[in-house]
């Protein structure tokens, strides 16, 4: 893959609009996406994420702001550098995959000799030769990404890629989105699905009616304490081993649940063998909901209330 001596900053957006008629889309969006980062754009359907895409591509004309790729604007040269999918995938049902493959290469003007490569890489080159009619939902969305591959690309911007795919077509597309993203290359994600951009992204920022409200980093989230909601019939057994246990960090009593905040050097599997070594049978043991939810949950509610 090119790319070794391109800028760190991939991709500058600048007060970027579009508007339809009195509808906003997209509102005022400002934010940089730096080489190396699988940058998630999150937000409930109709945030303005798919508009976005359009824009920074070419596909849709801003109303207002500006955009930049590797620091440089409107030079055709470099979406050679840039990979996308913004919709569901679109091949030739009566033509197999390589067939498909060899003519996004007369139009991409790519070299016919990577078509082999990217099949191989997204898992399909077995299947090559089959009509594209016959793959499965998971199957033509690789096929989707090989073709966004084959000009080698510096730059992978996806929209939904795992939107209506079964659950293993979900794990194989993210499986292929964060192995391609381990081999240096910059990623753009829009997603409704916030396991997806927690499983996936580096960073991420959340869009609402077309304006960003909020910008960070994935890893953070991690640094809150683990929290656990823990039921057991020996209640007194049961505080006494969080008062006494070095891994908790913290826990309150509500009503016959205890909800303790446990260290991030103790592993969950971990505290609850514990537990059991202690002779505590628990009847309800949960770890509360996704940080990132929780995280999305508590912007969306500062917004509202803004």
């Amino acid at each position: 893959m090119a790319g070794t001596d391109q800028p760190d900053v991939i991709l500058s957006i600048q007060g970027l609009s579009k508007s339809y008629g009195k509808v906003s889309a997209v509102s005022d969006l400002t934010l940089e996406i730096t080489r190396g980062q699988v940058f998630g754009l999150l937000g409930p359907n109709g945030s303005g994420k798919s508009t976005t895409l359009g824009m920074i591509l070419g596909a849709v004309n801003p109303s207002g702001g500006t955009y930049s790729w590797f620091g440089e604007t409107g030079n055709h040269r470099l979406r050679r550098k840039i990979g996308a999918i913004l919709e569901a995938p679109c091949f030739y049902g009566y033509l197999s995959a390589e067939q498909n493959l060899r003519i996004v290469c007369e139009i991409k003007k790519a070299d016919v000799s990577r078509i082999d490569v990217v099949l191989e890489r997204v898992g399909l080159l077995a299947r090559k030769n089959d009509d594209f009619k016959t793959y499965s939902l998971g199957m033509k969305q690789r096929l989707a990404i090989a073709s966004s591959l084959l000009s080698d690309p510096d730059v992978l911007i996806l929209d939904e890629p795992t939107n209506g795919l079964d659950p293993k077509g979900i794990a194989d597309i993210r499986e292929l989105i964060v192995s391609l993203a381990n081999e240096g290359r910059t990623i753009v994600l829009a997603s409704h699905l916030l396991d997806e951009v927690q499983r996936i992204c580096t960073d991420f920022s959340v869009l609402n009616f077309g304006k960003k409200i909020f910008q960070g980093k994935v890893s953070d989230l991690a640094l809150e304490k683990k929290q656990l909601e823990l039921k057991c019939d020996d209640r007194e057994g049961l505080e006494r081993f969080l008062n006494q246990s070095n891994a908790v960090v913290s826990f309150e009593k509500r009503g016959d649940v205890f909800y303790a905040a446990i260290d991030d050097s103790c592993t969950v599997t971990d505290f609850h063998r514990s537990l059991i070594d202690a002779g505590l049978v628990l009847s309800q043991y949960n770890q509360s909901p996704n940080m990132l939810e929780k995280k999305f949950l508590e912007i969306l509610k500062t917004e509202n209330h803004a």
